[in-house]
């Protein structure tokens, strides 16, 4: 053994399999043990979700066991599985949305970047294995040489002694004694070590051929103290005065020193020296040795290295990871770890029991789990290491909050020990942002789709009396409704700027329009409406008012009621064509503001034709709008839509003049979108049925559907919009026995609550005026036949 050399531990294995086609065989029988297991788990996971919930774990084994390549081909054929089969919409050549191409390029990510972390881990571990073994196989040569030189300096020196026992008895006697030294210089010049022989009190009298073959320097040169000038400068006092110290004391000498090579390279000797002694206890010379250690140690230092390194990658790695016996008792934490479970100190978790970072249920699992590794048969092989794919549990910290975490176990021995190594991921946040991904998968296709249905609203309720002008109507509403989503889009669906709002719906008569009034923020739900408002009186004015006229100008001013709080906007036109009076019908135009006011900004609306032009006074509810200061200190605008407004007065003339007879079927419609609203309005007035409604909100619909009499059937819109849904009203329509039906914007029927199977139909948006009037015939008929029966 080796002065100050420490016996290094035992080296950690992890099983790589060997062969290029065993590793990627297993690489792929992974990949498609993931992909078996991610189809069996699919009737019990959302639609798109967790599509790589079985992919990750499979990553990870792969890189672990197989190796860097093999790893990143299960990596690369995970993602286009997820994709292929686990996406929505499905399909490597389906459409990829940035969500989609978010998920897959984080995911795809963090799977390279984990191939790669294991495959540093894994190559560490192996280049300390190789180092071990050289260190080993070094030392163990170092001793077989060491102690065959003793034992045959030994038997000289028997020789010797049995020599000058007999040398007093004649000549035959010395040849011997000269023989044997002739045997020794033989075979000290024939060992590969370099031998040194000293006088008693330590002066060099003798070299083997190998030692000043080594120095290139002659066997007279290295006489006396000569050899300390083979050593390297910095060696040499210390080496004088250590010699000197061993010479006194007759103890036997060790130490290590760099030897100048015969071509100037510098390496280290391990230097060992033995006192010969006679009968008397006399010193009568010294034998020493010296063996090249340079590759040692440079094999030992490597081996320190190397432990440096996997160290650095554990206490740095983002996953815990931890290690315990076959007891179940942490022996090892990394800092992750530490910080995952809420332990400031290592010393509170080390020794402990592995149940405690876990709740009741997964604490007594685990313990049956341990014993059958503790049992014979789980002995029966020490040395074959166990590993077990990541899977999701919940998991408890030090304060008894529990957290769902990813674990990946995998078993390696020491010695006759096992042990366990398990790497925690806490996947709190990944299981967030997969639920932020649905819930916004859903929320973009609904609100595509109810834009879709506006605009195809847009096309039927729009006059057709002119092409032309049937044409650019539809256009610039559209292009209004398209202005109002960029602008959405560009602040995030979290509202807008009223100025920059009006600012794009005006800029087609730039200079021809007064802008004026405080910083104001606007709901999201409200821009669209707003928008299209705007447009209305800007196309009006174009046409028929001030702007249709050279030096007509328009004044668009905005500020809060004293009272409520509530936004005014106060358009005025002037220079313009002289106006006799209100017009005798009002158009479509007209008809599309007021239904935008009254029922999608829970406002009124309200004209006074003066002779110099239209003055339009509009009240939106405090709920749609905020100053923009208020909205900054509060985080945005937020809030449920206000109840609906009262009916116009036009309407409740109508409705007092022209009531409706008995026998027209009543249909209740609830519809927050104020064009979808309008459309479906006229086509139930078309199937000659009575519109009760429309509600925009839920506390209307609860009451129209609670207490309007003999309903035939209704029309509810899913999402109303502030959070709310309309099922509570169909639960007062189940109760009255009258039958519904859905229009919602959702693909999917999981967003209607179980209610569907009840539903008369289901209709996705945009849809068909045919499909409508077949559900709503489907209802009455449903109705006409329960009263039949009960009659």
């Amino acid at each position: 053994m080796l002065h100050g050399q420490r016996r290094p531990s035992p080296p950690l294995r992890f099983p790589v399999l060997q062969g290029l086609g065993a590793r990627y065989s297993l690489a792929l029988a992974l990949f498609a043990l993931a992909l078996v297991a991610r189809f069996a788990l699919d009737r019990w996971l959302p639609p798109a979700g967790f599509p790589f919930l079985t992919f990750f774990p499979a990553v990870m084994l792969a890189a672990l066991l197989t190796g860097l390549g093999p790893g990143l081909l299960v990596a690369a054929l995970s993602v286009l599985a997820a994709k292929e089969f686990f996406f929505d919409p499905p399909g490597l050549m389906a459409g990829y949305s940035v969500p989609t191409i978010v998920a897959l390029v984080f995911f795809g990510s963090v799977l390279v970047l984990d191939c790669v972390v294991i495959h540093v881990m894994t190559l560490s571990l192996r280049r300390i294995r190789e180092e071990r073994g050289q260190v080993a196989e070094l030392s163990a040569s170092q001793g077989v040489l060491t102690r065959e030189l003793e034992a045959r300096v030994e038997e000289l020196r028997q020789r010797e002694e049995e020599l000058r026992a007999a040398l007093a008895g004649g000549e035959r006697t010395r040849a011997e004694l000269a023989a044997s030294e002739a045997r020794f210089r033989s075979l000290a010049e024939a060992l590969p070590t370099l031998l040194f022989v000293t006088s008693a009190d330590g002066a060099n009298t003798y070299t083997n051929r190998r030692f000043q073959d080594y120095v290139g320097m002659s066997g007279e040169a290295l006489l006396g103290n000569g050899w300390i000038a083979a050593l390297h400068p910095e060696d040499r006092g210390r080496a004088a005065g250590n010699w000197e110290r061993a010479v006194a004391s007759g103890q036997s000498y060790e130490a290590e020193y760099r030897f100048r090579r015969h071509d100037s390279a510098w390496r280290w000797f391990l230097v060992r020296g033995e006192p010969e002694r006679d009968g008397d206890g006399r010193i009568l010379r010294w034998t020493g040795t010296c063996t090249d250690i340079e590759d040692m140690r440079r094999a030992e230092v490597a081996l320190i290295e190397g432990e440096a390194r996997l160290r650095s990658v554990v206490e740095t790695a983002a996953d815990g990871i931890l290690v315990a016996d076959e007891q179940g008792k942490v022996v090892s934490a990394n800092p992750a770890a530490l910080h995952m479970f809420g332990y400031d100190d290592p010393g509170d978790l080390l020794g402990r029991d592995l149940g405690v970072l876990m709740p009741d249920e997964e604490a007594g699992r685990h313990g049956g789990y341990l014993r059958g590794h503790e049992s014979e048969a789980g002995r029966a092989a020490p040395a074959r290491a166990i590993a077990v794919p990541g899977r999701e549990l919940l998991a408890r910290r030090r304060d008894g909050t529990e957290f769902p975490i990813e674990l990946s176990v995998a078993s390696f021995t020491s010695g006759e020990r096992r042990f366990f190594t398990g790497v925690v991921r806490d996947v709190t946040e990944r299981r967030r942002a997969d639920e932020l991904r649905v819930t916004l998968a859903r929320e973009v296709d609904h609100r595509a789709k109810n834009a879709l249905a506006v605009a195809l609203s847009l096309l039927r309720l729009t006059p057709r009396d002119d092409a032309g002008r049937f044409a650019a109507s539809v256009e610039g509403r559209v292009a209004a409704m398209a202005r109002a989503h960029s602008l959405l889009a560009t602040h995030k669906w979290s509202g807008a700027d009223l100025q920059t709002l009006a600012e794009g719906e005006l800029a087609a008569h730039d200079g021809r329009v007064d802008l004026q009034g405080p910083a104001v923020r606007i709901t999201s739900e409200a821009v669209q409406p707003v928008a299209m408002l705007l447009h209305e009186l800007a196309t009006n004015a174009a046409k028929y008012g001030a702007l249709s006229h050279e030096g007509g100008r328009v004044s668009l001013s905005w500020g809060f009621d004293g009272g409520d709080a509530s936004l005014r906007l106060r358009w005025k036109e002037s220079g313009g064509p002289e106006i006799p009076g209100a017009p005798a019908r009002r158009g479509f135009g007209s008809r599309l503001i007021a239904s935008l006011v009254g029922q999608q900004l829970g406002g009124a609306v309200k004209y006074d034709w003066l002779p110099d032009g239209i003055l339009c006074v509009i009240d939106l509810a405090p709920r749609f709008a905020a100053p923009a200061d208020a909205v900054r200190e509060a985080g945005g605008v937020r809030g449920r839509a206000p109840e609906r407004q009262a009916s116009r007065p036009d309407e409740e003339a109508a409705a007092e003049s022209e009531p409706a007879a008995p026998s027209v079927p009543r249909v209740l419609i609830v519809e927050d979108e104020a064009l979808l609203s309008m459309e479906l309005e006229t086509a139930v007035q078309d199937l000659g049925c009575e519109v009760v409604g429309p509600a925009r909100t839920l506390a209307e619909a609860l009451r129209l559907a609670s207490t309007e009499p003999d309903l035939a059937a209704a029309v509810l819109d899913v999402n109303l919009g502030g959070g709310e849904f309309s099922f509570p009203v169909v639960d007062v329509l189940r109760t009255r026995g009258v039958p519904y039906l859905f229009s919602t914007g959702y693909g999917s029927t999981s967003s209607l609550g179980g209610h569907d199977g009840t539903a008369v139909a289901v209709l996705i948006k945009p849809y068909a005026k045919e499909a409508l009037a077949d559900a709503i015939a489907a209802a009455r008929w449903r109705a006409e036949g329960k009263r039949a029966a009960e009659g």
